[in-house]
């Protein structure tokens, strides 16, 4: 609807230009054509319409059917036939373009305005983004139990039909899924097989995450390579890769980076000043360093 509302304004603005240029033209065979005769050229009004249907409605025939500049070259002159021609070319191939090729643009402009402010909006709507990772927990607990096997096959049917079946409500309900979710250490063959899990895949589509993301979010959130992740650094993870990346983000890390830069000189300094100072400075160091390691 944006995208089209925004389009209206350069519609009405396209009107204005093809007027101006059919009007000028429109006066210009008034004041020849109309004084010799020519009944559709008679006046302003009956002239720019005459034009009007030859140039951009595309039919340009009198009353009976003959084409009206036809005529017009064979009884005043082939001039008007060039005229009309060079007018079309120009209003066809020149003006046309131009107009359409403005209007498309600010169609998608409008459409990309209301999908962006759409998807800014869901990035900030922290009761979405709540649901939307209680679903995730949910199928990870429930994956969990099918393949520990609760109790035998009997067991994992009846664990789950409780959970989604009991009276209790949707704040309990969650505050258990949460509770069991919270005892798990999410491997990577657990995490691919959750992904093969249409649902899975969609509620990481709704919290924009993208699928080429989510084949790598396991190996992006397991920072420390320890081969787990439990569910706070999932949703730690999935939060700060939601949307597109920001100049903030790109920032944050070039500082980090920077102070990252700072301690490593620091570092640099201090052991070269290690090295090169008085031997008893040096036990002295040693000393005081297997006395911090000690604490």
């Amino acid at each position: 609807i944006k995208g089209t509302l925004g389009g209206i304004k350069t519609l009405l603005w396209s009107t204005v230009l093809i007027s101006l240029p059919l009007y000028a033209v429109s006066l210009i065979f008034r004041e020849t054509l109309g004084t010799e005769g020519q009944e559709l050229f008679q006046n302003v009004p009956l002239s720019f319409f005459t034009v009007f249907r030859c140039i951009v409605a595309g039919e340009c025939t009198d009353h009976q059917g003959r084409p009206i500049f036809a005529l017009v070259a064979e009884g005043h002159g082939w001039g008007y036939a060039g005229v009309y021609c060079v007018i079309r070319i120009f209003f066809t191939f020149g003006l046309f373009n131009v107009i359409v090729a403005i209007f498309v643009e600010n169609v998608v402009a409008g459409a990309k305005t209301n999908a962006l402010l759409m998807k800014r909006q869901r990035l900030r709507d922290e009761r979405f983004m709540a649901t939307k990772l209680i679903a995730l927990i949910q199928h990870i607990v429930e994956m969990h139990w099918e393949r520990i096997g609760v109790g035998g096959s009997n067991g994992v049917a009846n664990a789950l039909r409780f959970a989604r079946t009991s009276v209790m409500s949707s704040k309990e309900r969650a505050e258990m899924f949460l509770a069991e979710a919270a005892k798990l250490e999410i491997t990577p063959d657990f995490f691919e097989e959750l992904l093969k899990r249409g649902d899975v895949m969609e509620i990481l589509r709704d919290l924009d995450i993208s699928d080429e993301d989510s084949m790598t979010l396991f190996e992006t959130l397991d920072v420390d390579d320890s081969g787990t992740i439990d569910v706070e650094e999932l949703f730690d993870g999935i939060s700060k890769l939601r949307g597109d990346a920001r100049r903030s983000d790109v920032i944050r890390v070039t500082f980090m980076l920077q102070k990252l830069q700072g301690d490593l000189k620091d570092f640099v300094q201090s052991w070269e000043a290690f090295k090169h100072a008085p031997k008893g400075g040096n036990m002295h160091l040693s000393a005081m360093a297997r006395h911090t390691g000690a604490h």
